[in-house]
């Protein structure tokens, strides 16, 4: 699925869906990006299906001239959190509770897209 303000990625793998991703230009503030609905499945982890999926994000985004992709990560998913950090997305202090959840939290983690 791709738009003017929203995509999508699909990972294949033996025919197999094994992750996705979409990301959201921001209404109001054009140069910034959400990443939405992160997820890889459990045996492709760490097999760079996620790393090449956030650089699809990376590239779709700096098509439209964004320039801050931002995310949200639960409190409990260290894993997501150093995978990200390895990525090159950094915690800002932006915290909330989690919607499904509120003994949660959702951190709040941005990336700065350099020009090309």
């Amino acid at each position: 699925m791709s738009g003017e303000r929203g995509v999508g990625f699909l990972a294949m793998e033996k025919g197999a869906a094994c992750g996705i991703v979409g990301a959201l230009v921001d209404e109001d503030e054009a140069d910034k990006a959400q990443v939405l609905s992160m997820w890889v499945a459990p045996e492709s982890r760490r097999s760079g299906v996620g790393s090449d999926l956030i650089e699809a994000v990376r590239g779709w985004s700096r098509s439209r001239r964004v320039r801050t992709l931002i995310l949200r990560v639960t409190s409990c998913n260290q894993g997501a959190i150093e995978f990200y950090a390895r990525c090159g997305f950094t915690m800002t202090r932006n915290t909330e509770p989690y919607p499904n959840d509120s003994s949660l939290v959702e951190y709040e983690m941005t990336q700065l897209l350099a020009s090309e």
